[in-house]
């Protein structure tokens, strides 16, 4: 899992410069457990994407998310939290906050992440909460794509593990993270 989220953190787009992903978890419950721990069950796997001119998409288990904030990851989300906004519905209203997530572990078999967060702006809400999504802001990567395959495409397009592919229409992507064994 760790290597897996080191190669997503440490990618480069053609241009040398390195990708910030952003990821989406979506969960039909959660639950905010104290004032800094929220967790979340996964229904889904939780999307990740970057912004244009790579348009980069991958599918994350809970497992494979969480281990973005471990600390052996240079550059990670163990040393820069990322921000986030979480929605949810109450009632009829969707609610929302922004927060500073400091860290994530998976609780039960992959499927609930449990999450050290920090309100930023906004109150946090207590106990359950329905139709929750969290939108998690990516990190600043360094520019440096040292540890990108010898054989990867000129430009940096490649990352460890094989994780980048051409597509049909010639652009490098990322593969099905389940082919992968994700």
């Amino acid at each position: 899992m760790v290597a897996l989220a080191a190669a997503i953190l440490t990618s480069c787009g053609p241009d040398d410069t390195a990708l910030e992903w952003l990821f989406v978890q979506t969960a039909e419950e959660a639950r905010l457990t104290s004032a800094t721990t929220l967790e979340m069950r996964s229904t889904e796997r939780i999307f990740g994407f970057t912004d244009r001119p790579d348009r980069l998409h991958t599918l994350l288990t809970p497992a494979e998310f969480a281990a973005l904030w471990d600390p052996s990851i240079e550059d990670g989300f163990a040393s820069d939290p990322p921000n986030a906004v979480m929605t949810w519905r109450d009632g009829d209203v969707t609610r929302l906050i922004e927060i500073v997530i400091t860290g994530a572990t998976v609780l039960e078999p992959e499927r609930i992440i449990s999450y050290r967060i920090v309100a930023s702006v906004g109150e946090l809400p207590t106990g359950e909460l329905a139709a929750v999504d969290l939108f998690v802001d990516g990190t600043p990567l360094p520019s440096s794509c040292s540890s990108v395959l010898d054989d990867g495409p000129a430009g940096c397009a490649a990352m460890p593990g094989g994780l980048f592919g051409p597509g049909p229409d010639g652009h490098w992507q990322m593969e099905d993270m389940a082919r992968l064994g994700g």
